[in-house]
């Protein structure tokens, strides 16, 4: 019985259905969408193959037909419980979606381009105060963006739109429904059909006003902060000058010859120490400098070479503490219009780096030059500095090693790069962890002021020639 109604499916099956198909869906169930069609067919099949074997009675007919009327109604129960489910799903992932764009501040919006219509979420209403009618068209919400912005936010939407772009965003002004206007980021993506004509734009606004609000707190407080630094690093190196002063009489004057061998190295010691401290305080104002804008640069004529003996010469004392045997090589004459006091500045920096991460080993200073450029390399055998560290140590208040061993700020590479930059140049370090560093500077022997530069970032520098 069973072949003869796997049969009888078989042959009730529409013709693009291969034998036995119909009883193997039949046995693992059917879609919601199969349902019907399914249950008729197996009916169908199951009366005919009874009733090939012998006629049935009306009795015995009804109990087959009964059999399959309670088999229809068990699947559109079945059927109406998933639908009763599904809509619960949607409803709760509505609810969710509802919450979460609320709470994040964020209004959706959709717009039709075939009707032109635009639907809001309901979003809308605790975001900007409109209820999601009053914004049906482009144009209404458009109303709304600020006077200011309105032609550069209409523009650049329809441009995304018919230049086939798939995305546009904005930041703009909207006007709320209590007459004042909320700061928005706006973001939208656009749908294209199969031959690639838009056909709906799906965005969104989120309300940014508050975050604006923090970026001004912060920004005056950066400027309050620079203030401060500014006007305590002039305050601290007025008294540490005159300290200074005091201590070179005894250093460098004719008193030292009656000092005996202890107090000499102690006077010593509080030279350095003082002279530590206006470097600290000279960092600081040169950060405030550089935020403010007020980085001045005199330029001049300048020989590379001549500059780096006399600050190895100014730099003996720190050379012979460190142990390291520094080692020179450099052409008679490498000119070019340059701070001196800057570039000075610079090298001291590189150089006081190389004596103390150096490990008391021998140190390299190089300078070259072709018709347009120069370049200072400082070299050590020293610790090193590892491949990860090596774009971290030139941001500030950062080093490669520990402060417990390194004193300062962290801030001489920082100001370093902050300079080269304000006359064009550039610092790169070559270097792996235990096989020392290789500080190159860049620089142009001829620099462009920084308004007149194509290319690059602008740099915060007021430049004097020296004719000037």
């Amino acid at each position: 019985m069973l072949d003869g109604l796997v049969g009888a499916l078989d042959a009730r099956a529409p013709t693009s259905e291969t034998p036995g198909v119909v009883a193997k869906r039949l046995a693992r169930g059917f879609s919601t969408t199969e349902g019907t069609w399914g249950v008729e067919l197996l009916q169908a099949a199951a009366l005919g193959v009874l009733e090939a074997e012998a006629p049935l009675a009306s009795d015995e007919r009804t109990v087959v037909l009964e059999f399959f009327s309670g088999v229809r109604m068990a699947m559109a129960r079945e059927a109406q419980a998933r639908q009763e489910q599904l809509e619960q799903a949607v409803v709760r992932g509505e609810e969710r979606y509802l919450v979460a764009a609320r709470a994040a501040g964020f209004a959706v919006w959709d717009w039709d381009l075939s009707s032109q219509s635009l639907h809001w979420s309901h979003s809308i209403e605790a975001l900007l105060g409109h209820s999601v009618d009053a914004l049906s068209s482009l144009g209404l919400w458009l109303e709304h963006v600020h006077p200011s912005d309105r032609e550069r936010v209409g523009e650049g939407l329809r441009n995304a739109v018919e230049g086939g772009r798939t995305r546009w965003s904005d930041a703009f002004q909207f006007l709320k429904r209590d007459g004042t206007y909320a700061g928005v980021l706006g973001r939208a993506w656009i749908l294209h059909d199969t031959v690639g004509k838009a056909v709906r734009v799906v965005g969104g606004l989120i309300d940014v006003t508050e975050q604006r609000r923090l970026e001004q707190e912060l920004k005056k407080a950066v400027r309050v902060r620079d203030d401060f630094l500014s006007i305590a690093s002039h305050e601290l190196r007025t008294p540490l000058t005159a300290l200074q002063i005091q201590v070179q009489s005894l250093t460098k004057g004719p008193l030292l010859a009656a000092l005996d061998g202890r107090v000499k190295a102690r006077v010593e010691g509080a030279e350095r120490s003082v002279g530590r401290m206006i470097q600290l305080v000279d960092d600081l104002l040169d950060v405030s400098r550089v935020n403010a804008g007020r980085l001045e640069l005199h330029l001049e004529e300048v020989n590379l070479s001549e500059l780096v003996q006399e600050v190895v010469t100014r730099m003996q004392p720190e050379v012979g503490r460190s142990g390291s045997q520094l080692s020179m090589s450099l052409p008679e004459r490498v000119t070019g219009r340059w701070d001196r006091s800057r570039v000075d500045q610079v090298f001291c920096n590189l150089l006081s780096n190389a004596l103390k991460y150096g490990e008391g080993k021998p140190v390299e200073a190089t300078v070259e030059m072709d018709e347009a450029r120069a370049w200072l390399r400082v070299h050590d055998h020293g610790i090193g500095i590892a491949p990860e560290e090596q774009g971290r140590i030139f941001e500030r208040f950062e080093r490669s090693v520990s402060d417990r061993h390194f004193g300062g700020f962290g801030l001489g590479l920082w100001i370093v790069r902050r300079v080269l930059d304000a006359m064009g140049g550039s610092i790169r370090v070559q270097s792996a962890l235990g096989k020392g560093a290789t500080f190159v500077v860049e620089l142009p022997r001829h620099p462009v002021a920084p308004e007149k530069r194509v290319g690059g970032q602008p740099h915060s520098a007021n430049v004097r020639g020296d004719d000037e």
